[in-house]
């Protein structure tokens, strides 16, 4: 009974250390909690930032791109061609999804002008104005309406260009 009665005595000794203890420990444990915590959300803030970098990035170069070939196409289009509108459409460009590598989207152009000659000679004109764009080997596809007259001697044409 006296072992037993030591034994009692010895661990209750142990015991009342680790109780003053247990509310530090608590509070430490709470604090690793929330430290763990804010490294989650740190962490994906950066992937969400790393994602909007990359699209930028993206952007930049399609951004290049685009501004690129509308010199080169002002520089192709003959000056008897009378541009009355221009629009670049890119379905790509519009929804900011990251995922979509917008280096290897196609880039779609479209061209609305005028000759200021009837029907026959403006369809010789665009017609060469089409071989020429299509001789450069820059585009994908090239579509030319055939022409509609808008007023006495002008003929307006649409031109798509899909680079």
């Amino acid at each position: 009974v006296m072992v037993l009665s030591l034994g009692a005595f010895a661990n209750r000794f142990e015991i009342k250390p680790l109780k003053d203890q247990l509310p530090i420990k608590q509070s430490e444990l709470g604090l690793m909690t929330m430290r763990k915590q804010m490294e989650a959300d740190v962490e994906n803030k950066n992937s969400v930032v790393d994602s909007f970098k990359k699209y930028i990035d993206n952007d930049k170069y399609v951004s290049k791109s685009i501004v690129s070939l509308l010199q080169y196409i002002s520089e192709k289009v003959p000056g008897d061609f009378h541009v009355t509108d221009l629009k670049v459409m890119n379905d790509e460009l519009n929804n900011p999804d990251q995922s979509v590598d917008l280096g290897q989207t196609n880039i779609n152009i479209e061209v609305i002008g005028f000759y200021n000659e009837n029907l026959d000679r403006s369809l010789k004109k665009a017609e060469q104005l089409q071989e020429a764009l299509e001789n450069t080997g820059k585009f994908k596809n090239i579509f030319m309406d055939k022409g509609k007259k808008i007023k006495n001697s002008e003929t307006q044409f649409s031109i798509r260009l899909i680079y």
